[in-house]
């Protein structure tokens, strides 16, 4: 038996609203079988890791709506007018005050197997609060200037609880030679 290709053969539309698309995607196997998927067609976001220059990390604790309780995270939002560096320095300043001198792309990472979206992990370099917060309506954000060393805690103790979050830290800190 000989292995093909995977093929899109249709899709449907499940559930749709501002934030979401649900659909099903019928998909020819590799092995030529018929099978259904539900997919999340979701917002690409970015995921800021901002770092002073005296070495210490822009944290935030927000409100997750869908956790119940704020948790501690990283500066991160939905990708404006499909720039997600641009986007990066936008949702640092609005969610923390903070600018940055430089902004590396670290990593573009999918979401999972049933999600079409994208995180993109950036590392802001010599960040420091320069304004006032702007948060939109629905945002709850407290920020939190904390040492390398207190935040390294909070990361391998799991206090940091979004595995983008978690995904970004640890990558901004193997770029910069500080795991």
């Amino acid at each position: 038996m000989t292995q093909q290709d995977w093929h899109l053969l249709g899709k449907e539309t499940l559930f749709q609203n501002e934030r979401v698309l649900i659909e099903n995607w019928r998909l020819q196997t590799h092995h030529g079988e018929v099978k259904d998927f539900t997919i999340k067609i979701g917002s690409d976001i970015v995921i800021v890791f901002g770092i002073t220059a005296k070495k210490e990390v822009v944290a935030i604790k927000e409100y997750f709506p869908a956790n119940q309780k704020k948790i501690w995270s990283l500066v991160g939002g939905i990708i404006e007018n499909g720039d997600h560096r641009k986007t990066a320095e936008n949702e640092l300043m609005e969610e923390t005050g903070c600018r940055a001198t430089e902004f590396v792309l670290l990593s573009t990472l999918v979401k999972g197997k049933y999600e079409s979206s994208v995180v993109y992990n950036y590392l802001a370099l010599d960040a420091e609060r320069v304004a006032e917060q702007k948060l939109e309506d629905s945002e709850d954000i407290e920020v939190e200037i904390i040492p390398l060393p207190e935040f390294r805690k909070l990361l391998t103790s799991g206090k940091i609880e979004c595995v983008f979050e978690v995904a970004c830290a640890y990558q901004a800190l193997e770029y910069l030679n500080l795991l």
